[in-house]
């Protein structure tokens, strides 16, 4: 490379890492930024939660498959059989979903469970979505189901950090 007036190359300098800060064990860091005590009850929530999210994960990759299978060949979106399989496979979300409503809902996480409510609309809002009242199902339909199904998602992992902290 040719260098004008003799510069030297210069290097990035190295940024310095911060050191590392240790969260004490048994400590979920709210929203409002205040560190709640994991108790028994909040680890049963966790743990019954952790549950649902996976029922709930088993349940969409389900409707993906029935959805992918449809994309291969959209005359199947007219077929009884298929719209039978789209149908049930979009309410197992709904009910995996509704499982996300974990009861109670102890200290510290309300706004978690909030968000967990968010993204159970999003759930039905997609099983709405589907639904024209033709009993035919639509590429646009399919497409609205999706974005409500990527929006419940987002809201589910936001509620997982608002658990972890």
């Amino acid at each position: 490379m040719n260098r004008r007036g003799g510069a030297k190359k210069q290097t990035p300098t190295k940024r310095q890492k911060k050191p590392a800060t240790r969260k004490s064990p048994g400590v979920i860091k709210a929203s409002s930024a205040k560190a709640v005590e994991l108790t028994a009850e909040s680890t049963d929530y966790v743990s019954k939660l952790a549950v649902a999210l996976s029922d709930v994960s088993a349940a969409q990759d389900n409707w993906v498959q029935e959805v992918e299978a449809a994309s291969r060949n959209p005359s199947l979106l007219r077929d009884p059989v298929c719209q039978a399989r789209l149908s049930s496979a979009m309410s197992s979300v709904v009910s995996a979903a509704g499982r996300l409503r974990i009861e109670p809902v102890p200290d510290g996480m309300q706004p978690a469970d909030e968000v967990l409510g968010r993204a159970c609309a999003q759930a039905e809002l997609a099983a709405a979505a589907k639904g024209n009242g033709s009993g035919i199902l639509s590429t646009a339909a399919i497409v609205a189901s999706i974005r409500h199904l990527d929006e419940m998602s987002q809201l589910l992992q936001q509620a997982y950090g608002l658990i972890r902290g």
